[in-house]
């Protein structure tokens, strides 16, 4: 919508639906040819609950649907070139990154032990002492083969902590032992 995904500006009531991650179908039906929306809440609101609930239906109200036409997906950056593989990208690198990137704003500001919070900024920043780095400070290292895997050649901090198979095996265990959804390069 206008103001960024519903999800995040009405992120109270989206704690409270039923239909998490549905599409907006699960929402609403057609009544005739008028589509009319139902929210459905996990409980009943409070008072100030059912105000932003009442802020949530003025700005779907002007959402229209036409049944004679196939949903598609639009991609709003950059529309004169259409959707290209860098364009989303670009697109984040010019909001995310950087030392005054809103993710390392947040990056800073969260409430992590701060020796794990300057680990992750080295794994991010390929700064850690790998084989890889190692070798271009000019010290001599034995072998440039993976410490975890024994197999492939450390390039990287990304090979350390996201490519190496040993690695991404641990990354699924623990990830599965803190029960959290994950979408992982392959």
């Amino acid at each position: 919508m206008g103001r960024g995904a519903l999800k995040i500006v009405f992120s109270r009531l989206y704690s409270l639906s039923v239909s998490k991650g549905f599409a907006m179908a699960a929402f609403g039906g057609w009544n005739k040819e008028k589509w009319v929306w139902n929210f459905i809440w996990r409980r009943n609101l409070f008072e100030w609950e059912k105000q932003i609930a009442k802020r949530l239906f003025q700005e779907v109200q002007g959402v229209n649907f036409d049944l004679d036409k196939e949903d598609r997906w639009v991609w709003k950056e950059g529309e004169e070139l259409g959707y290209t593989v860098k364009s989303p990208y670009l697109r984040l690198r010019e909001d995310e990154v950087g030392e005054n990137g809103t993710m390392f704003k947040k990056f800073w500001k969260s409430k992590v032990v701060p020796a794990a919070l300057v680990t992750a900024w080295r794994v991010l920043e390929n700064k850690l002492a790998t084989k890889a780095n190692l070798k271009r400070r000019g010290i001599t290292v034995a072998s440039s083969t993976c410490s975890l895997c024994g197999v492939e050649e450390e390039t990287s901090t990304t090979h350390l902590f996201f490519e190496c198979r040993v690695a991404w095996l641990l990354w699924n265990h623990c990830c599965a032992w803190l029960g959290v959804q994950r979408v992982f390069p392959i």
